[in-house]
């Protein structure tokens, strides 16, 4: 059933008119339309009486989103109102270009990433994303795996259905898949503390195309009653790769995938896992200890930014591999089997971000700013002496002259070999943004 016709024309209140193209389906609270505005395609969603008792109320609401505006460009946020109508109104939003998928169709294997370094360009993508929107106070009441769309050859990352971000939460629910236990358990309602956990579970299924809790007890159903999804979700569920439970182990033939990433990963990002997925942060403790063992988006910008870092090709083979910071790396390819000796390592500020010295490796504006959370700028990288391939240096990509601690200047678009410094200062000015090199 559609609203309107094909060329019907719908006034906005910014003045412009928007003509109906087609219906594209009927949500639960909305119908969506594919239209045009200014020779553009876009979609409108619009809301009858019938789906909201109050849609004053909620067309209150999302003009006053409209005018605040949206945390990032990642948000495809509400654009312009139509007529508030008996029937009901609605609001114009960006189109997602087909090349996203929604992580869906990753859980499925519908969709992939092109690379490694694709899959971790996500996940670095949507930490900011959920900082952009904490940083202006909003948050999640309600969501699903059809919110978050991921370009799989790129990495980059959209977030539709932004009516169900807020600062006050109304109540509503989302996806019980991806609800907090505390608040599916009735303890609280939806707010930043529970975004943390939907954020542990998004960054699960970008890195490992799979769902935290769907293991072993999960496979042993044919079908999966509301009592089942309340028990594996909610009620009591398991990690999949809990260091303490085997129960809910991902199963081998079924979950072959998951288990090979999960392998190849290092043991800081497994760590941040553990805790996120802990029996204190799944809701069996009371909601103080819940909220504490929550892994914060700043925690996990670090471990994805220093994890980056580490993902190189073999020199040998190409393979994508992690360098061990610890010991030498050995190519995980079982044809090649290069090794690769024990790297040093530059590590920045306090030792929040750790760069092993490796050719190619980039330097990143996060790194050498400790009030910028800025992991997308590279300002700097590892390069090899053209004349030697065992001298390595670092290269200043940046506008400002560093300052080697040797009292060599390392001006704009120039290298120093790592064998004429210790220590390095990023802002040669103010002397800030400093990193020092580890044996």
């Amino acid at each position: 059933m559609t609203l309107f016709d094909k060329g019907m024309k719908m006034k906005l209140d910014c003045g412009d008119e928007a003509s109906v193209v087609r219906l594209i389906r009927n949500d639960r609270h909305c119908d969506v339309y594919e239209v045009i505005l200014n020779d553009e395609i876009r979609i409108l969603k619009y809301y009858s009486d019938l789906s909201f008792s109050d849609t004053s109320a909620f067309y209150d609401f999302i003009a006053a989103k409209l005018k605040d505006g949206p945390p990032s460009e990642r948000f495809y946020w509400p654009g312009a109102l139509t007529e508030k109508t008996n029937e009901g109104f609605g609001y114009v939003t960006g189109c997602v270009p087909k090349s996203y998928h929604d992580l869906d169709e990753f859980l499925l294997l519908k969709a992939d990433f092109s690379s490694y370094a694709k899959r971790l360009n996500a996940a670095i993508e949507i930490v900011r994303a959920f900082e952009c929107l904490h940083e202006k106070g909003y948050f999640f009441q309600s969501a699903d795996s059809n919110v978050f769309l991921v370009d799989g050859n790129t990495g980059d990352v959209v977030i539709d259905d932004c009516e169900y971000i807020t600062s006050v939460c109304a109540g509503a629910r989302g996806s019980i898949k991806f609800e907090a236990p505390e608040v599916i358990a009735g303890k609280c309602k939806s707010d930043m503390h529970s975004d943390l956990f939907l954020l542990s579970e998004l960054l699960f299924v970008i890195l490992f195309s799979a769902h935290p809790f769907e293991g072993r007890r999960l496979d042993c159903h044919a079908y999966i009653t509301r009592d089942a999804k309340q028990e594996f979700y909610a009620k009591s569920p398991i990690f999949a790769f809990d260091p303490n439970d085997e129960s809910n182990r991902p199963v081998s033939g079924v979950s072959g995938y998951e288990i090979q990433l999960w392998k190849k990963i290092p043991k800081a990002i497994k760590e941040k896992f553990y805790q996120a997925f802990s029996r204190s942060s799944l809701g069996y403790g009371d909601l103080e200890e819940i909220r504490k063992n929550r892994v914060a988006c700043e925690a996990w910008r670090h471990e994805l930014v220093n994890l980056r870092s580490r993902l190189v090709k073999c020199p040998a083979c190409g393979e994508d591999l992690f360098l061990d910071f610890d010991s030498q790396t050995i190519c995980p390819n079982s044809k090649c089997g290069h090794v690769i000796g024990k790297n040093r390592i530059l590590a920045f500020g306090n030792g929040e971000y750790r760069v092993p010295i490796f050719p190619g490796v980039g330097i990143y504006k996060c790194m050498v700013d400790s009030l910028s959370d800025d992991c997308e700028t590279q300002i700097g990288s590892i390069t090899v002496n053209p004349q030697n391939p065992n001298i390595l240096g670092i290269k200043n990509e940046s506008s400002k002259p560093w300052l080697a601690v040797s009292k060599k200047t390392i001006e704009s678009g120039r290298s120093l070999s790592f064998s004429a410094f210790d220590e390095v200062y990023f802002d040669q000015c103010e002397q800030k943004g400093f990193a020092k090199i580890i044996d």
